[in-house]
C-alpha cells in the first residue's frame, strides 16, 4: 500500500539523524574547559571555587585554575597563601600563563607593600602584549605602585587605564586623576614635560591650570570649567567631570546677612571674647585683606619682659599659656579645612558689609543647647563660635543643622559638612616656620621648646613639615621654667646650639599623636647629636619672659657670630617695652600675627590701638578679623576643593628677580608668574646676561611686556585722538581681559583723567600733559607705551623724554616713518616700532584675523580635523596650517574670502596631520628669532613685515621695496626648516 511504503522510507531516512543526535549527546556528557574563559575575564569567584576546580583538573587546565586561585587569594588579602601557591607553579608555562604569572608577581609585591619590587617587575612588562583585562590590571598596578604620589607617570597610567573600564570604574578613575592633579603644587605642575601627541594629558593639565588660577573664585571657576569643556570636548574629564568639580559647579555661596556670634562675655574668658568681637565687627565694617599666619623677617617687637601669665580656671592668654581651654594645647590635628599653604595662592579678601545683621550670644550665661535653639529661631544664616573648647565639644553632640565656623577645635576632629574649625594653632605656626626657614636655604634647624606637651606637639609639627619639604633630621632642645633659665644665666652656662633628633610621632585617625618622646631636663653636650653639621637656624617657642633669657644665653655660649639665624613664634611678642629690650632682641625674626601680616593698614592700626599694643590680645583681635573672612567664604571652604586664604607679600607684588639667578631659575620663576596671571607659557629664551628674558605668549602675536610685569612694574600708555582711544583700550584689556579670563595686569592710560589733563593745560603746559604724569607715576623698570600715528606730537615726545629721566623702558608705536618720535627714541637707545599702516588699519587687520578665525571655527569638520592659523595685513589674509585633504583646505579659503574686509586670501595650508605642541612651540621660537633679526637689520624696517611660522616654514607679509623684500627673505631663509 502506498501509505505503508511511505512510512518505511521515512523511518529509514531518519535513522542517521537519530544516531547522530545520540552520538552528539554522548559527547556532551564531558565537562568543558572553562578556565580559559575565566582567565580572560575578571576573577569574580572566590578562591575556594578556583582551588576546588584546580584539584579536579590536570595539565594546562589545572595551571589556569591555579593562576585564578592566586589572583583571588591576593584580592581577598590572603597574601601568604597566594605566595605559597605561586611558588608551586611549574616552570613550563604557555605564553598566556607566563604573562598572567608575571602580572600576579607584581600584584603580590604590591600586597606585600614592596613597591620598589613591584615597579621593577612592571618595567619588564609590555602592556601591548597583555589581554585587555590584563592591561587594566597592569595600569592599576602602576597606579598602586605610585602610592598616591602625584607624578607624570601616575597621570599617564590613569589616562591609559580609563578606556578599559566600565562606567562606575571610569568615574573612580577620573576622580583619581583629578586627585593627583589637585594634589600637586604649582611648582610641581610647572616641571611636568609632556609629549606633543599627549592630547588628553594636555587637556587635564589645562584644567589643572584653570583650577590653580580660579580656585578662590567659584564663579570664575565655573566659567573656567565650562570653557575648558568646550575646548576639550573629547577629554574623559569633560564627558564625566571629577566629583570635586561637579560640587564646584553646584556651588552656592552661604549668606552672611544674618550672623550669630557665640562668645564668652563674662568670667575669665570675657576679655578674649570681647576682643574677638571687636575684631569681627571692625572687619565687618571696614573689610579685610587675606589673612593667615606667616613667618616674616620682621624687626623685634617693641616689648619688655612681662610677668608670667597666671592660669585661672583653665583660661589664660592664648599667646603664652601652656595649658588653655582656648588655643595652645590642642592635639596635633588640622583644622578643617583652613590651612596655610606652602606656595602662594590667589589672594582672597572679604568686603565690608556694615548692613549685615550681627547678634552676639553669651556662651558664659546659659547652656549652649539653649543658645543654638535660640539662634535657629532667630533665623541666623551662619554661626561664628563658640570659642571655648568644652562648648565646641557640646556643639558636636548637639548635631545642629546650622552652618558653624567654630573658633576652636575639639580633641577629636569630626568632619561635618556644616562645620569648620578655626583655631590659633601653634602647630600650624610651626609648619609655617618650617616652610619659611626652608625657603631661606637653611639646612640644619634646631627647635627650642618648653618642656611640656605643647613643646612636644610643636616640635613634631615642625619636623614633619621639614621632612615633607625634603629636609633631614631636625634637632630639639627643651628648656624649663623662667627660674631655671635665670639660674642658667647666673651660672654662665648658656645654651649650646645642639640637640637630640626629633622622633616623629604617628598620627591617629582622630588626629591624636602617640609615642611622646621623653628627654632629660638638663641634657649635656655628650647626650646631643649635631645632625651631621652645624646648626644654622633656631626656631624658639617661648613667652617674652622666657626669650629675654634664651637669646642672651645663646649668645653667651656661642658668641654673637654663631652663624645661626634665630626665629621666634608669635608667642614671644608682647606689646610694651623700652629700647634695652629691643637692642637685646636685635636680629630675632618673629612670626607675625595673622591679620597684621596682610596689607590692611587701617585694620592694623585699629587692632593695636584697640588692645593698647598688647600682642597677646592682638592675636585674638586678629582672630576676629580672620573669622569675618572665613565666614564670608564658608561655602567655598566646604565645597571648593583647594580653596585657600593666604597672606600676600609685604610689597604686594611678586619677588624681584635678580641677575644672580641662573637661566633655569629665571625660566621657572617666569613660568610660575605667567601662569599665575592666566597666560600660557609656550617657549622661552632665558639668558643670564643682565637679567634679559624673552618670553612668548599664546595670547596675541607679539611679545608682551613680560620683564617689567615680572618685576612688579606697570605700563603707562598715552596717545592723542584715535591713538588715545587705543591707549585706553590697551589699558582696559590689561586690567580686565582680552580673549580669556585672567587676573588683572597693571596698566594706566594717561589720557583718561580729565581733571589732571585740564589742570596742566590750564597752566599753558599743553606739551607737558603726559610728561608730568610720567614723572609722577613712572619708576625705573616701568614701561611707557607711546602711540602716535605720525610720531610728531609734542606731548608724546615730551612724555618719552620724561620716561628716559625715570629710567623707564619705552615702546613707541608709530605710523609712516615714525617722525620725531622715531628720531628721539633712537637717540636714547630705544627701538620705535614704526608701521606704514595707520593705527586704524592695524586695528582693522587685528579685527579681520579674529573674524576669520571665528568663521573657520564654526565649521565643525575644520575645527576637528584641521589646524589653521590666520594672519592679516592691509586686508590680505594668509592661511597656514595643516588639513587632511585639499577639499577641506579649499573650503577654509572659501570661508575666509566670505569674511567682510578680506580683500585677498593666500592659501598656504599643507596636507597632513595637525602638528603638536612641540612643533608649535618651535614655530613660536623661530618667529621670535626672525623678528629679532629683522629688528636689528639696517636693510629692512621690521615693522613693515609680519612674520608667521608654521611647521618650520616662515611666511612674510608686508609693504616693502624689492631690496627690503630680498633682505627679509634672506633672514627668514636661515631659519626655514
Amino acid at each position: 500500500m502506498v501509505p505503508s511504503t511511505f512510512s518505511r522510507l521515512k523511518a529509514a531516512r531518519c535513522l542517521p539523524v537519530v544516531l547522530a543526535a545520540l552520538i552528539f549527546a554522548g559527547c556532551g556528557t564531558h565537562t568543558p574547559d572553562q578556565s580559559t574563559a575565566y582567565m580572560q575575564g575578571t576573577a569574580q569567584a572566590d578562591s575556594a571555587f578556583y582551588l576546588q576546580q584546580m584539584q579536579q583538573s590536570s595539565d594546562d587546565t589545572r595551571i589556569n585554575w591555579q593562576l585564578l586561585a592566586i589572583r583571588a587569594l591576593v584580592k581577598e588579602g590572603k597574601t601568604g597563601q597566594a605566595v605559597e601557591l605561586f611558588n608551586q607553579l611549574p616552570q613550563e608555562l604557555n605564553d598566556a600563563q607566563r604573562r598572567e604569572k608575571t602580572l600576579l608577581a607584581v600584584e603580590i609585591k604590591l600586597a606585600q607593600k614592596d613597591f620598589a619590587g613591584a615597579q621593577n617587575l612592571l618595567a619588564k612588562i609590555t602592556p601591548a602584549d597583555l589581554e585587555q583585562n590584563q592591561q587594566a590590571r597592569y595600569w592599576q598596578a602602576k597606579i598602586d605602585a605610585s602610592q598616591g604620589r602625584p607624578s607624570i607617570d601616575l597621570l599617564r597610567a590613569l589616562i591609559a587605564q580609563e578606556p578599559l573600564l566600565g562606567a562606575k570604574e571610569k568615574q573612580q578613575n577620573i576622580d583619581a586623576t583629578w586627585q593627583a592633579l589637585s594634589s600637586m603644587t604649582q611648582e610641581q605642575a610647572n616641571t611636568l614635560v609632556i609629549n606633543a601627541d599627549e592630547n588628553i594629558l594636555q587637556g587635564w593639565l589645562d584644567l589643572q591650570r584653570v583650577w590653580f588660577d580660579n580656585r578662590n573664585d567659584p564663579d570664575m571657576m565655573k566659567a573656567g570649567i565650562a570653557d575648558w569643556q568646550k575646548r576639550y570636548p573629547n577629554n574623559p574629564g569633560a564627558k564625566m567631570l571629577p566629583t570635586q568639580l561637579v560640587n564646584v559647579k553646584a556651588f552656592k555661596p552661604a549668606s552672611t546677612n544674618k550672623i550669630a556670634l557665640l562668645l564668652p562675655l563674662n568670667g575669665q574668658a570675657a576679655v578674649f571674647g570681647r576682643t574677638i568681637q571687636q575684631g569681627f565687627e571692625a572687619a565687618k565694617n571696614i573689610g579685610t585683606q587675606p589673612v593667615a599666619a606667616q613667618v616674616a623677617a620682621a624687626p623685634a617687637a617693641d616689648v619688655a619682659e612681662q610677668p608670667q601669665p597666671q592660669t585661672v580656671d583653665g583660661v589664660a592668654s592664648p599667646a603664652q599659656a601652656s595649658v588653655s581651654d582656648l588655643t595652645g594645647e590642642q592635639p596635633a590635628a588640622q583644622p578643617v579645612p583652613v590651612s596655610a599653604p606652602a606656595t602662594s595662592t590667589a589672594a582672597v579678601s572679604a568686603p565690608a558689609n556694615p548692613s549685615a545683621e550681627l547678634k552676639i550670644y553669651d556662651t558664659s550665661s546659659q547652656p549652649l543647647s539653649q543658645i543654638l535653639s535660640q539662634v535657629q529661631q532667630d533665623g541666623a544664616s551662619i554661626v561664628v563660635g563658640p570659642l571655648l573648647k568644652n562648648n565646641v565639644e557640646e556643639l558636636l553632640k548637639s548635631n545642629t543643622p546650622l552652618n558653624v565656623l567654630a573658633l576652636n577645635q575639639p580633641e577629636n576632629i569630626e568632619n561635618r559638612v556644616n562645620i569648620c574649625y578655626f583655631a590659633l594653632s601653634p602647630e600650624d605656626e610651626a609648619r609655617d616656620a618650617a616652610r619659611h626657614i626652608r625657603d631661606q636655604g637653611k639646612q640644619a634647624p634646631l627647635v627650642l621648646i618648653p618642656r611640656s606637651s605643647l613643646g612636644d606637639r610643636v616640635a613634631n609639627a615642625f619636623a614633619q613639615e621639614w621632612q615633607k619639604l625634603g629636609g633631614g633630621t631636625v634637632l630639639q632642645q627643651k628648656f624649663g621654667s623662667t627660674s631655671e633659665l635665670r639660674a642658667g644665666v647666673n651660672g654662665g652656662s648658656g645654651i649650646a646650639l645642639t640637640g637630640s633628633p626629633i622622633t616623629l610621632r604617628a598620627t591617629t585617625d582622630s588626629g591624636m599623636t602617640t609615642n611622646n618622646p621623653t628627654l632629660q631636663t638638663t641634657p649635656t653636650d655628650d647626650q646631643f647629636t649635631n645632625n651631621g653639621g652645624r646648626v644654622d637656624a633656631v626656631y624658639i617657642v617661648a613667652t617674652p619672659g622666657e626669650i629675654a633669657f634664651i637669646k642672651p644665653m645663646i649668645a653667651m655660649r656661642n658668641g654673637s657670630q654663631s652663624g645661626a639665624t634665630l626665629y621666634a613664634s608669635s608667642r614671644s611678642a608682647q606689646g610694651t617695652a623700652g629700647p634695652d629690650f629691643r637692642l637685646e632682641m636685635e636680629g630675632l625674626q618673629y612670626s607675625e600675627i595673622p591679620m597684621l601680616a596682610g596689607g590692611n593698614l587701617p585694620l592694623m592700626q585699629q587692632a593695636l590701638s584697640a588692645v593698647n599694643n598688647d600682642y597677646s590680645l592682638a592675636r585674638m583681635y586678629a582672630m576676629g578679623v580672620d573669622a569675618w573672612s572665613l565666614a564670608n567664604h564658608f561655602s567655598q571652604m566646604r565645597q571648593v576643593q583647594g580653596f585657600e586664604i593666604n597672606v600676600p607679600t609685604r610689597s604686594g607684588s611678586p619677588r624681584q628677580l635678580t641677575t644672580k639667578q641662573t637661566g633655569d631659575a629665571w625660566e621657572a620663576q617666569a613660568r610660575r608668574w605667567l601662569e599665575g596671571k592666566g597666560l600660557r607659557f609656550i617657549a622661552a629664551n632665558v639668558n643670564e646676561r643682565g637679567g634679559e628674558i624673552d618670553l612668548i605668549m599664546r595670547e596675541g602675536r607679539t611679545t608682551i611686556f613680560v620683564e617689567s610685569l615680572l618685576n612688579g612694574n606697570k605700563i603707562l600708555c598715552c596717545g592723542n585722538g584715535t591713538s588715545a582711544a587705543n591707549a585706553q583700550h590697551f589699558a582696559a584689556s590689561m586690567i580686565n581681559r582680552f580673549e580669556t579670563e585672567r587676573p588683572s595686569l597693571p596698566a594706566i592710560a594717561l589720557n583718561t583723567d580729565n581733571v589732571v589733563l585740564t589742570a596742566i593745560a590750564n597752566d599753558r603746559l599743553h606739551d607737558e600733559v603726559y610728561a608730568k604724569q610720567v614723572r609722577a607715576l613712572g619708576h625705573a623698570g616701568d614701561v611707557l607705551l607711546a602711540i602716535s600715528t605720525r610720531g610728531n606730537s609734542r606731548d608724546i615726545v615730551k612724555a618719552v623724554e620724561a620716561a628716559v629721566t625715570r629710567d623707564m623702558t619705552i615702546v613707541a608705536l608709530t605710523g609712516y616713518d615714525g617722525g620725531e618720535l622715531a628720531v628721539g627714541t633712537a637717540a636714547v637707545g630705544t627701538k620705535a616700532a614704526t608701521d606704514p599702516r595707520s593705527v586704524g588699519t592695524q586695528v582693522d587687520d587685528g579685527t579681520l584675523e579674529v573674524r576669520v578665525n571665528s568663521a573657520l571655527s564654526k565649521d565643525e569638520q575644520i575645527k576637528k580635523e584641521a589646524r589653521i592659523n590666520v594672519t592679516a595685513y592691509q586686508g590680505k589674509v594668509l592661511l597656514v596650517g595643516q588639513s587632511p585633504n585639499a577639499e577641506l583646505s579649499a573650503r577654509a579659503k572659501q570661508i575666509a574670502m566670505g569674511v567682510d574686509g578680506a580683500n585677498e586670501v593666500y592659501n598656504e595650508i599643507r596636507q597632513g596631520q595637525p602638528i603638536g605642541l612641540g612643533e608649535a612651540s618651535n614655530d613660536t621660537w623661530i618667529t621670535t628669532k626672525v623678528r629679532s633679526q629683522l629688528l636689528t637689520s639696517d636693510l629692512v624696517k621690521s615693522s613693515n613685515v609680519k612674520v608667521t611660522t608654521e611647521n618650520g616654514e616662515v611666511f612674510l607679509m608686508g609693504l616693502v621695496t624689492e631690496r627690503e623684500a630680498k633682505a627679509a627673505a634672506d633672514i627668514a631663509s636661515r631659519h626655514n626648516q
